[in-house]
């Protein structure tokens, strides 16, 4: 059997498919709805539909959905955002129309990403969406066939658990949202989900699908190691289009502990409708700084010489001007200088890049931390190049010099 995720941004769809590697397997992540035969252990699907209406989402899925349908031997598992931000109900409903699935099981805690549900209310102290009623919010309108499963349950081990569910879809609950703080809870509830393969939709955040991985059975396979100690030559390039408080700090973090080249992309020129002349700008600024070789460039829209400045955009929606304004600026750098690899922060800055490098598809190969995948991009123009994506909103403030030390 093969995994199919499905993920509507991009992400979301790497942070959950690096939870298929290891022991040298990789999982391609798709970036398009050109579905190619799903080889093992799986692949993942970005739908790119996150910021799609709710009838939009529904068709996209929908349609992705029957394209599955024709494949055989595969499960599949809907990755859905530890904030529910997106069509999180249209999107999994769609799924279960379509797969003829009877109900949905929903476990969104990423417990390394300080993410857990509790009573059902979502548990995330460094997101405005703490304490958020997941019922209400997310199924408005669909209360009556929802049901919180409590932790007091879980804690009871696997087999009460399962008795749980069964009861809920013997009652004709749709949506299952379970509650989780631990790996240990995970791991009960994937190990419960498990009996119930043909007739309930797993789906969640990354944390849920690794031990849900480990429950299913999978066969041993001869795959050849990929060796991620091989390093190409050149600089590398950080392309950060979010202006999440995390990565803000992430950013001064790695400015304190070493001399990096940055170029501003400054955002206030961007909504101000001067696109193109803050796009020359940065490009001259950028290709002055590649003529002294250095070891990494930093692309960002975060003004960090300033700890009094205030955000001017919305980074949880990653406003679309900005990101594709960095992304023209990244994407012309890469066509005048060899960079052995990429940091991408932000999911729409990350779509928009790879779109506009014309790269179909990923190799995901590991996982660097929670929630920040390694990758392989291939093609005639690029060559071989490695790529970490991230959200905005995950890591420690470390994680940008730590992954400028791996790659």
């Amino acid at each position: 059997m093969k995994t199919v995720i499905i993920a509507d941004d991009l992400t979301g769809a790497c942070d959950t498919a690096v939870k298929l590697c290891g022991g040298g397997r990789s999982v391609n992540v798709y970036l398009s709805n050109q579905i190619a035969k799903i080889e093992e252990p799986g692949a993942a699907i970005n739908t790119n539909s996150r910021s799609l209406s709710t009838e939009e989402a529904f068709e996209k899925l929908s349609a992705i959905a029957r394209e599955l349908k024709k494949q055989t031997g595969i499960r599949i598992y809907k990755k859905i955002d530890s904030l529910f931000r997106g069509n999180v109900a249209a999107e999994a409903e769609a799924l279960r129309t379509v797969l003829g699935y009877q109900s949905i099981l929903i476990n969104s805690a990423v417990p390394g990403n300080h993410r857990a549900v509790r009573n059902g209310k979502l548990a995330a102290p460094d997101s405005i969406c703490d304490g958020l009623d997941i019922i209400p919010s997310v199924f408005c309108g669909k209360e009556k066939e929802c049901v919180s499963i409590p932790l007091e349950t879980v804690r009871a081990g696997s087999a009460a658990l399962a008795e749980e569910i069964e009861k809920s879809i013997s009652a004709g609950i749709r949506y299952l949202i379970v509650d989780s703080e631990t790996e240990a809870d995970l791991a009960v509830t994937a190990e419960a989900s498990g009996l119930f393969e043909n007739t309930v939709l797993p789906a969640g955040a990354a944390g849920f699908i690794a031990p849900l991985a480990k429950i299913q059975n999978r066969r041993n396979r001869k795959i050849v190691e990929r060796n991620l100690t091989k390093r190409n030559s050149g600089p590398l390039l950080f392309v950060l289009g979010t202006n999440n408080p995390v990565t803000v700090n992430q950013i001064k973090h790695l400015k304190r502990v070493e001399n990096v080249p940055m170029v501003t992309v400054h955002a206030k020129e961007i909504l101000n409708g001067k696109t193109t002349a803050e796009r020359s700008r940065c490009i001259s600024e950028a290709e002055h700084i590649m003529q002294s070789d250095p070891e990494l460039l930093l692309l960002t829209v975060t003004e960090t010489d300033s700890e009094n400045s205030e955000p001017v955009f919305d980074a949880a929606a990653e406003n679309a001007e900005i990101a594709a304004c960095c992304t023209d600026i990244a994407v012309s750098l890469t066509e005048t200088c060899s960079f052995r690899g990429m940091i991408v922060s932000g999911g729409t800055t990350a779509q928009l890049l790879l779109e506009k490098m014309r790269i179909p598809s990923l190799t995901v190969l590991s996982e660097f931390a929670p929630g920040i995948p390694i990758a392989r991009i291939e093609n005639r123009q690029y060559g071989s190049m490695l790529i970490a994506t991230k959200s905005g909103g995950y890591g420690e403030k470390e994680t940008l010099s730590d992954l400028k030390a791996f790659l």
